[in-house]
Parts: structure tokens; sequence; C-alpha cells
């Protein structure tokens, strides 16, 4: 046994190097592995070289290759068309998947059977898939440094217990040093004794001599293999544990010795049959989660949600997503907001499909490739992030759907390029922490021009005076939902008088101004605190934003009320360009879209717009950036 780090020299087996080492290797979109054991045959494909990588396909058939070898010298015939069978299959899934390179392993039943070569050979010739069989130090080096790869600090012992022998290595620093490999699988402890005496004699003297050659004695047993899956699955019915991942789940020693004692001593055949455990069916109304708000008209506060939310959420799989079980949907946000959390997570494991959240740190740039590399189906994120996903230029998406936006008003110019770049729609929602999305575009319903779209199936939504009453259609108001919807939150944390200013009778008012057309049809105006006030007259800050996009030379622009000097307050436009426009220039297009009491008198170049965590704008930000009063030009309506 060889005590040198693993990485020493050219020890990386069938695999070669570190695919994450090698710089052409990150335009893999597909890494497939088959690993043919002694009592399972199971392929996992990878989404591309990481040292961490994401599961694209994981399946494994129990063929039992390796079960009768001690005594026979020979492959199991039932194991081998068994696991001939999965092999086709997994070789056409990989094609299919055109995972590259696909790499296949067999273990201790091929390399120990006698007929073990002839079967590789029978492989090759069906199949196409040339297998690797490696020895026992080789089963043990590939298994610790699957270790490693999840747990980069490990300290001690990988013991990975297959059907025909058991394997052991030492690791620590990132590294796998002194390793083993024993003949104490389960299929051949008949080989050490007749006797329960004799085999557990046997089996002593082999774990004391490899102890000793490890140095594994009080060390820490990293445990690997289906056996112990087995083990630790039982283990967790007799401690009644709670849940049933067994990723991470930890035994001590002692519990080991007892559950083995259990085992036993159990009727197995009862175990098998157990009923499924039974849901606690508790009060839809108790709290669930909290989340905040993005504080970007104020301070944050806790929001509080019912379990009932979770079930609420099903009215936006067909009102906004078109959401379906095979969907792979990847959300660009953190997870400090409701729009992460449920659409990006929640919503797509509740259905069953997949959700793609990228890791902290990834540029919107890198957005795009990641769209394309895992197959996205589906795409959520706030404008500004599209925006520059854009800038940075999107390659192919052929298997997205479309695109979902929320967070704060889409520009229609943003729209249009958007859907000129991908040939996908845009599906615009609003909504908010207190209740998630409940007005939005979709498939099925796509908005009309200048709405964000329909209150979505199952939703009460009303535009209402501030005294909670709805107004006539085409008026203007405040968007409200029912205070009965399912989806709307308990309250806010520690709050009770915070929450109870937010109803008027059966509504809740939601702080957001708009106005609903006669086929149902509602157009948002903006925050009611960010509306601002021209002469005596309401305008809506994204009236003036929609306006001043379209003047050439503007890439983002925010609308807010500023004051110029005491008592005097204007509209003023902060924007962002190559270079700073002409004002002249700015007023002159204002006033071909614009009616004179909504024009800007105020026009600010800025390097970027502040946002938040979330990327929304922080309107109060750029109300509070000095403003001197010789810039304000004429302050009358």
């Amino acid at each position: 046994m060889d005590d040198a780090p693993l990485h020493a020299g050219d020890e990386w087996g069938p695999f070669g190097p570190p695919l994450f080492d090698d710089p052409s290797a990150r335009a893999l979109s597909r890494v497939g592995v088959i690993d043919v054991g002694s009592n399972s045959v199971r392929m996992v494909v990878f989404d591309g070289a990481a040292r961490s990588p994401a599961y694209f396909f994981n399946e494994k058939v129990m063929a039992g290759l390796g079960r009768g070898l001690p005594e026979t010298g020979h492959l199991n015939p039932e194991g081998r068309v068994r696991a001939m069978a999965a092999l086709r299959r997994f070789a056409l899934l990989a094609r299919a998947m055109e995972a590259a390179p696909l790499i296949v392993v067999a273990t201790a039943a091929v390399r120990e059977a006698s007929d073990g070569a002839d079967f590789a050979a029978e492989v090759l010739a069906e199949t196409g898939l040339r297998m690797r069989i490696i020895d026992g130090d080789e089963e043990a080096q590939l298994s610790a440094q699957g270790v490693l790869l999840g747990w980069p600090e490990a300290e001690g012992v990988v013991c990975d217990l297959g059907g025909n022998s058991m394997e052991l290595a030492r690791i620590g620093g990132g590294g796998v040093g002194a390793r083993a490999t024993t003949p104490l699988g389960p299929f051949r402890l008949g080989q050490l004794g007749q006797s329960p005496r004799a085999r557990a004699e046997a089996m002593r003297a082999i774990l004391a001599r490899v102890a000793d050659d490890l140095g594994a004695r009080g060390a820490r047993l990293y445990l690997v293999g289906g056996s112990w899956r087995v083990i630790g699955r039982i283990d967790m019915e007799r401690r009644g544990y709670p849940l049933t991942v067994l990723h991470e789940y930890r035994m001590t020693p002692a519990q080991v010795a007892e559950t083995i004692e259990w085992i036993g001593k159990a009727d197995l055949g009862a175990l098998r049959a157990h009923a499924p455990c039974t849901f606690e069916m508790g009060d839809p109304d108790r709290p669930a989660y909290g989340v905040f708000t993005s504080g970007t008209s104020g301070q944050s506060r806790a929001v509080i949600h019912a379990h009932r939310a979770l079930w609420a959420r099903g009215m936006m799989h067909a009102g906004w997503y078109g959401l379906t079980e095979g969907d792979r949907l990847m959300h660009a946000g953190a997870f400090n907001w409701t729009f992460t959390l449920g659409t990006g997570l929640l919503d797509p494991w509740s259905v069953g499909a997949t959700a793609l959240i990228p890791a902290a740190g990834v540029t919107p740039a890198q957005i795009g490739l990641l769209l394309a590399r895992h197959e996205a189906t589906l795409f959520a994120a706030a404008p500004g992030v599209l925006r520059q996903m854009l800038r940075a230029g999107l390659p192919a998406l052929p298997r997205l759907r479309h695109a979902l936006v929320a967070g704060e008003k889409l520009p229609e110019a943003l729209r249009a390029a958007w859907q000129a770049a991908t040939g996908t729609a845009l599906h615009e929602a609003f909504g908010m922490s207190e209740c998630s999305t409940f007005i939005s575009s979709c498939p099925d319903r796509p908005a009309p021009p200048g709405a964000i779209g329909h209150a979505q199936p199952g939703r009460r939504v009303a535009i209402v005076s501030d005294e909670g009453a709805p107004v006539a259609r085409g008026a203007e108001g405040i968007i409200a939902v029912a205070r009965d919807d399912p989806g709307l939150f308990l309250g806010y944390l520690d709050a009770p008088e915070e929450t109870a200013a937010r109803f008027r009778g059966n509504w809740f008012l939601t702080g957001d101004r708009g106005v609903m057309a006669d086929d149902g049809a509602i157009a948002y105006l903006g925050r009611d605190d960010d509306m601002m006030n021209a002469g005596g007259f309401r305008v809506s800050q994204l009236e003036v934003e929609a306006a001043m996009a379209s003047c050439p030379g503007i890439e983002e622009c925010a609308a807010v009320e500023v004051e110029v000097r005491p008592d005097v307050r204007v509209i003023a436009l902060y924007y962002t360009a190559a270079e700073e426009l002409d004002i002249a220039r700015l007023t002159a297009h204002a006033g071909t879209r614009l009616a004179r009491f909504r024009q800007p008198r105020l026009y600010r170049h800025i390097a970027e717009l502040p946002r938040g965590a979330n990327n929304k704008i922080l309107r109060r930000a750029l109300r509070a950036m000095p403003v001197p009063a010789e810039h304000a030009g004429d302050d009358r309506p």
C-alpha cells in the first residue's frame, strides 16, 4: 500500500486528471459514468465538469452479477442477462443525452470472475461500451475521491462495502493515502468459515490487520455502498428518525452495534410490509415560514406565511408559468425574496419539475450559458437581470419555451429586445412578499398591450379607493386582494397594528396603484408612495419612464419627485448612458410624448441606478441624492 497522496504522479485511474482542471472541459455539457458492481449497475450523468457537479440522470438496476461468485467462480448467469440489458439501455440513453465522455468501470465481480474478461468483450460487441476493470486498490482510491468531492476537508477512513469486497482508504489534507481491499462483501462471507464464530474471528483478524496498515484506529468512518445504505435505513427505522435522507446521516459505533443486534432479532418481512408513513394534517393557518420584504419603499418587514400558502401557489402554475413536471426552471435571483424561494424552488418541487438556481457569484453574462448547458425550459428573473444578459449576448436557447419576469415593471423596449434575441415570449407578473404573485400574463392568456395581465384563476382582485370600495372599470385606484385569498400572509411579525392597517373591510391593500379594463386586464401604475405630484396632478413614474426610455442614448432611467428648494418639488429623471445627453434633446423628446405637467424638469446622468439585493431600483436612494437648485430648470407645471 502506498501512503503517498493520490494527486502524485499519474494515479488518476480511468478518469485521468480531474476534468475541472482542464479549461477545455468547461465546454462539456454532459459527463457520464457507468459503475458495473457486484450487485448493481448504475449510470450517473452529470451536468458538465465541476468539482461538485449536479446530477442530470441517476439510475440503478439491481443485476446481482456477483451473486454465487465465491462458490462457482463465474458471474451469475441471470445477473449477466440483467446487467447486459441495463448496459444496452444506458448506452442508448447516454447517446441521446450526448454524454461525452462516458466512462464504464467494473469492480470486484467482473475482475474476480473467470468469465469477467469474456463479459467485458460481450459488452463491447453489444453496446460499444469499453469497460475498465479496476483492481481493489484503484476502487478504494476512486471511492475516496468521491467522498472528497463532497467533503474536501474530510479526515478519516472511507469504507466502501460492496457485494464481493470491502475497500478502505485513508483520507486527509484533501488527498487520499493508504488503501486496502478485503474479501468482506456480503456475497463472500461464507468463505470465511462455516460457523458464525469462525466468520467473526476471521473478520476481526482482517480488520485488525487493515486498521494497523491504515492507521485507522479511532478514525471517523465515511460509509459508502449499498450495504451500508441498507443498514443506515434500518437504523433510521429502529430509532424513529423523522427523515429518510441518508446523505450525511450519522451513526455512532454503539448505534451501529445496536442496529446489527436489532436486525438479528427483527422480523424483516414485517419491516418490509410496513405501511408508508401518514402525513400530519395540521391546521392550514399555522405559520410555515417567514420572508422579508425588499425594503425598497421603507423599512424591511418580516412577513409570516401559513402552510396553506404553499398550496395556494398552485394558482400560478397555469396562471403564469405554464409549469409541468417535465420542466427545468432556472431562476436568476438570490434566496432573499419570495420570487426566488417560490418560483425558483418551491413551485418546481411541488410538481416534480427540476429547479435550477445559479450559485452566488454567477454573473448575468454567465446565466445565458447556464440556460443553454442545463437545457432550461423556463427562466425567471427581474428585468434588470434580463437587461444585463442581453448586453452580454445570449447563446442559442432551443429548449427555452418562455421567460417569467417580476420584481419591477417590465419596459416594453426590454420585452421587444428579449423576444428578438431569444424568439421567446416574456410573461410578466405582479406580486409582493405578502401574497407572492396574483396578477400575471401566461402562455394561455397573454397580456394586452399596456397591461401586466389578469388575476390568476382562483384569485379575487379589485381596484379600490383609499377606503377600500371598488372603483369603476377604467378608473385609477389601489390594487387589492381579497382577505380570504389562501396565499395571503398571516401578518407582519410582532406587528399586529401594522398588519391591521393594510386591510379595509374584505380587502388587503397592496399600496400599488393600477387600472382594470373592462376585460379584467390590469395596468400597473406604480407604488402609491412613489407616485409624483406635478402641479396638483398625480403622475405615475412608470408612465414617465416608459416615455423617456425610448429616447436615443438612454440605457436605463428612473423618475422620482425631488425637492429642489423649500416647497418646490419637481419631476426628476435619473438616467444611465454612455455619456451625458444634451438637456435640450431630452426636453424635446419628452415634449413629443408627455403632457407638459408630466415632463421631467430635472435630468441627471449617473453611472448606474441604485438597486437593492433583489435588483429592484431603490427610488428612495435617488430622492436622497443632493440636487443643486440651479439645475432644476423650469419648475412650473
